[in-house]
């Protein structure tokens, strides 16, 4: 972002950017929590809620949250594990006395000396609910049951979670929402868990093949799929490859 950008962006006041982040707390930890209670100390949240809290932050604030690992102090106790704290800087033209806050962030990735890195998403996915592949030539109205431990398709089927897919769109069934991710960005659980879901129908103008899309189901489960396909000339979509899995948290 240039400097002209940032001085045209309205400032924010310091009690608006508390508000947005208590309510993406209060709607994650389904509590509704103190401005400084310690979520972490009171078991409300963990590493995964840090990641997820990251990914909140550096999309609504346009802000890069960066890890620093701190070395152990000598009066700690001896053996102790390094800790680390994430840096969350206030965004550009926020009024207030404070320019920056901390919270505990996922495990740094490494142990051996002082560094800093961006955060990455966490490496590892809670068990599959569900997972399958889906290759079809020519897709009219294939619609994937993603309720079955293994994804099974059927040509006009109704499922209670679904995906479907046709010559114009990609789309949700009974309620499942969906988020585009954008690309070169992996769809991981965290990702997919802090994405907002603004719709359940992508045309396939929207959807570069080998794009990956977030879904959420109706009991809050979610997950990820990415589409593989062909464009003829005459804009026809063809051998259409669908693979993607949920996960089991709701």
């Amino acid at each position: 972002m240039t400097a002209e950008q940032q001085t045209e962006k309205a400032p924010r006041d310091t009690d608006v950017v508390i508000d947005e982040i208590t309510r993406f707390v209060a709607e994650q930890t389904r509590t509704t929590p103190e401005v400084d209670q310690d979520l972490f100390a009171t078991g409300l949240a963990n590493s995964m809620f840090a990641m997820q809290l990251v990914v909140f932050l550096e999309q609504a604030f346009a802000v890069t949250v960066v890890v620093v690992y701190v070395p152990r102090r000598p009066t700690e106790t001896a053996g102790a594990k390094p800790t680390a704290s994430a840096t969350i800087p206030v965004p550009n033209g926020t009024t207030g006395s404070s320019g920056s806050s901390t919270v505990p962030p996922p495990p740094p990735t490494t142990s051996t000396q002082a560094s800093e890195t961006s955060v990455a998403p966490a490496q590892d996915s809670p068990p599959d609910f569900s997972s399958g592949k889906i290759v079809d030539s020519y897709p009219i109205d294939v619609r994937i049951d993603i309720d079955r431990k293994t994804w099974d398709s059927a040509y006009g089927s109704i499922a209670k979670n679904s995906i479907a897919a046709s010559q114009k769109s990609v789309d949700g069934g009974g309620g499942v929402q969906l988020s585009l991710i954008p690309a070169g960005t992996p769809a991981t659980y965290a990702r997919c868990r802090a994405q907002p879901y603004p719709t359940s129908t992508y045309l396939w103008t929207e959807v570069p093949s080998g794009s990956s899309i977030c879904l959420r189901r109706t009991d809050r489960r979610v997950g990820q799929f990415r589409v593989v396909y062909k464009r003829t000339d005459e804009g026809r979509i063809e051998d259409l490859n669908l693979s993607g899995e949920v996960w089991e948290p709701t």
